[in-house]
Order: structure tokens, then C-alpha cells, then sequence
């Protein structure tokens, strides 16, 4: 529940930050908008039937000192949210509505089938399951643009049947300068992959309040995956935090988990870069 928590409270930043952002001294001189959308469709159209729900909040650069530089951002944004290329000529409101077109669509050819024969055998005694709801949410935001700089956040909540749904946070850190996404190797020396899983540890059991690796295992850290550096991280002025979603590198009750490494403990595995002084 703490990690859950610590999510929603980087959510809240990304939906805010904005108004701090000094858009005057960062590459493109961007400014920015949210679009929202929402769908709810029930099986063969009758609202007594079990239904899917979509919405979705997509904020995109609106205007920019740099058209070229805009375009070509709000594609990296556009394909990381939705995962599939819209036409150039697309306005952001018909990329949301089209992506929650095509998920109701989704939903009804292939539920459709299955809850018709389960309907069939339904009896009072045996019901039929609750997992033929569907809800998927998608919030993005910006949480940080600076400089050269640009930090973007996804999240997800999805629910297509089984024991629960599945929340995924996701960041991208963009060059503005380089145009590119940042990635690990960006930022540490070579042969520093084993010192920063270490520091990952020690930063996971001081947030833990334990004292040893075994006792962070025995909270379910490590079980499901191993913990590693992450090239889902997102870049603060003072730190890196780095993202696991459930599963990962523990059961789906400890949550998503953030650890943040001070630029002070980092400093001496930092490559020569202009994001983390």
C-alpha cells in the first residue's frame, strides 16, 4: 500500500508540475494540453450486461518555438502512450477517440462469444463471473521539462478478468537537444552496472527500515524478478528514481515500487552529461 500510495502522489506531481515548468529556458519552448475521452459499452447493447469502460487523458505539446521538434515529440509521446503510429495529420482528440473506438471494439468480437455461451449455461446456483467487466484507464502527463529536458509519465489501470487488475507506471526521459530518448547507458560510466544494483539494494532497505538483503526478500523483494537497474526511470534535478511495476521484482501486493538515489550517492558512477550534475 505505500508504494500504491507514493504512485498516486507522483501522478499528482506530473498533473501539476506544469505550472512550474520554466518553459522560457527549455529547448522548444513548448507549452502544453490535455485532451480526455471516455466510452462504456455493454454486451450486445443491453445495460443489464456486463460492460467495458475506457478513459483516457492525454496531455501533448499544443504549441512550440520548434514546430519541427514539436511534431517529432508528440509522435515519441503518441507511440509510447498507445503503442501503434497514428497518421501525421491526426489532431490528439481523434488519436484518443480513435484508440477508445478500437478497444470497445475489441472488447465486444472478442467477449461477446464467450458470455453468450456462458449465459446459456448460467444457472442460479452457478453465475455468471464478474470478469466479463472490463475497465481500462490511461492517464499521461508531463512531470518535468527543463532545459534540455522533458519527462513524460504514463500510467495504466487495467482490468480484463482475473484475480485483480494491473496498474503500470511508465516514464520516458527525452533529449531535446540529441532528440532521443535517455536510457542508462546515457548516464552512468561503463562497468557500473554491478556498483548501481548495489546501491538499489542498500536504498531499498533503508526505505524498508532492514538492515539486510535476506530480510527484504523475506518482505517479497526479489521473488518474482530480480532486482536490477531499470531503464524505466525518470530524471530529477537531485536524483534518479527508478521505477518497478507489480511483479517485477515482487509480488503484486507490495505494489508498484520507486527508489530514488540521491545525486550525492550516484556522483561517482555519473557520466559526463547535461542532465545530473
Amino acid at each position: 500500500m505505500k508504494n500504491y500510495t507514493a504512485m498516486i502522489g507522483i501522478l499528482l506531481i506530473g498533473m501539476t508540475i506544469l505550472s512550474s515548468c520554466d518553459t522560457q529556458t527549455a529547448t522548444g519552448g513548448f507549452t502544453f494540453a490535455n485532451v480526455q475521452t471516455e466510452r462504456t459499452a455493454h454486451l450486445f447493447g443491453d445495460t443489464l450486461n456486463p460492460a467495458c469502460q475506457i478513459q483516457i487523458t492525454y496531455s501533448y505539446i499544443d504549441a512550440a518555438d520548434d514546430e519541427l521538434l514539436k511534431d517529432k515529440v508528440n509522435a515519441i509521446i503518441a507511440s509510447s502512450v498507445f503503442d501503434e503510429t497514428f497518421p501525421a495529420t491526426s489532431t490528439a482528440q481523434q488519436m484518443i477517440d480513435t484508440y477508445a473506438d478500437r478497444y470497445v471494439d475489441y472488447y465486444l468480437e472478442s467477449v461477446s462469444p464467450m458470455y453468450e455461451e456462458d449465459k446459456q449455461k448460467a444457472t442460479d446456483e452457478q453465475p455468471i463471473d464478474a470478469w466479463y467487466n472490463y475497465s481500462y484507464n490511461i492517464q499521461s502527463s508531463v512531470s518535468s521539462y527543463a532545459g534540455d529536458l522533458l519527462v513524460y509519465q504514463i500510467y495504466t489501470d487495467r482490468y480484463e478478468g482475473g484475480a485483480h487488475g494491473m496498474h503500470q507506471n511508465r516514464f520516458i526521459n527525452y533529449d531535446l537537444k540529441n532528440q532521443r530518448a535517455l536510457q542508462l547507458s546515457d548516464l552512468f560510466i561503463e562497468n557500473s552496472y554491478s556498483a548501481l544494483t548495489d546501491l538499489l539494494w542498500s536504498q531499498l532497505a533503508a526505505d524498508n527500515n532492514v538492515s539486510s538483503r535476506q530480510a527484504l526478500e523475506d518482505i517479497g523483494y526479489g521473488i518474482t524478478g530480480d532486482l536490477v537497474p531499470s531503464e524505466n526511470f525518470f530524471i530529477e534535478k537531485d536524483a534518479i528514481t527508478f521505477v518497478y511495476n507489480a511483479y517485477e521484482i515482487a509480488p503484486y501486493s507490495v505494489g508498484t515500487v520507486y527508489i530514488r538515489l540521491p545525486v550525492a550517492m550516484l556522483r561517482p558512477l555519473l557520466a559526463n552529461n547535461a542532465f545530473i550534475k
